[in-house]
């Protein structure tokens, strides 16, 4: 009779052990506090809806022109962009220092589904970015940004004045 307590007792004592154990299947919450580092951007930009570069050659510029078009604008873009830093507080302010180590502070906030992060800066310039995964140490951001015409570093005249390239990109973080 006491050994059939004894292993009573143990099986009684190894289900609640092993019952107790349910948050090793849970999934950690990842937070999207600290620092990132931009490790690379993938974009398409589009004037009107036509990528930038066929409307160059479209617009009589010669394909070497629009090769050296499309390679001057990237390396444009990822100059500001890739290895920047994005240091997210847990007061829900937020620093990006970009490669050339111009800080820029704001704020940041997700939605409640955390689907959505969206940047205000200190311009009050909005940025809505929809977060695509999070990692521990990745974070993909998928978002669309409008640029000037007149602020990319060569002279192009397409159609006007208030043109502005339209750019969907995606970016990959990595603490």
């Amino acid at each position: 009779m006491k050994n059939l307590q004894s292993i009573l007792f143990l099986a009684l004592m190894a289900t609640v052990l092993f019952s107790c154990n349910k948050d090793k299947d849970s999934v950690e919450e990842v937070s999207i506090i600290g620092a990132w580092t931009v490790e690379e951007m993938d974009y398409t930009a589009t004037l009107n809806g036509i990528d930038i570069i066929d409307l160059y050659v479209i617009s009589g510029g010669s394909e070497q022109e629009a090769f050296i078009f499309e390679a001057t604008f990237e390396a444009f873009l990822e100059a500001l962009v890739v290895n920047s830093v994005v240091e997210f507080n847990e007061n829900n302010s937020f620093e990006v220092t970009q490669p050339n180590g111009t800080p820029e502070p704001g704020n940041w906030a997700i939605n409640s589904d955390a689907s959505m992060l969206t940047l205000i800066f200190e311009d009050d310039t909005e940025v809505a970015l929809e977060i695509a995964s999070l990692a521990t140490n990745q974070l993909v951001l998928n978002g669309i940004y409008t640029l000037p015409i007149e602020s990319l570093p060569i002279d192009i005249e397409l159609t006007g004045s208030n043109d502005r390239i339209i750019i969907d990109f995606d970016l990959k973080l990595i603490r």
